[in-house]
């Protein structure tokens, strides 16, 4: 939806700045309503008996109201503010240690790799000496019972022109 340029900004009830979260209750939602320009909404009265003029009569005008009122306001919100800067930091804190245990993670993860395309070249390779060696002692062996049976066979042919 679009507005005017000459009209003033104000957030409708649809329009959340913070997302919803345990965080948000009701009051502090208020006070963060108050603090963006949405505060709650009056309607205005039937009765015109009152003497002050409706936007002075508003509880998020800091016109309106008792000094001591709007102190223990201010401090409410400047408490408020406060928490929200720890929260935020906190979060920042936890965001950067995220981080640093990501990139952690990420230089295992390719040292791992590398370790692995060397274990892969090293098991190729140890497999091809393992299989000629024992191609080796297969041929070794045939040709050892080539003799044998070549022995056999000549002793055979010897044993019968006698």
């Amino acid at each position: 939806m679009l507005r005017d340029r000459n009209e003033p900004y104000s957030p409708s009830s649809e329009t959340r700045f913070f997302p919803p979260n345990s965080r948000n209750t009701p009051a502090r939602m208020d006070t963060r309503e108050q603090l963006l320009g949405g505060g709650p909404q009056r309607k205005p009265s039937s009765s015109s008996s009152r003497s002050v003029p409706p936007p002075y009569d508003d509880p998020s005008n800091p016109l309106s109201g008792d000094k001591g009122e709007q102190a223990g306001k201010t401090q409410e919100i400047q408490k408020a503010v406060q928490e929200t800067i720890g929260i935020m930091q906190e979060n920042i804190n936890k965001v950067t240690e995220r981080q640093e245990r990501l990139d952690a993670l990420q230089d295992k993860s390719d040292q791992l790799q590398a370790r692995s395309a060397l274990f892969r070249s090293s098991a190729t390779a140890t497999r091809r000496k393992m299989w000629l060696k024992d191609m080796k002692w297969k041929i070794i062996l045939i040709v050892v019972i080539l003799f044998i049976l070549a022995g056999i066979i000549g002793g055979a042919v010897k044993g019968t022109q006698h």
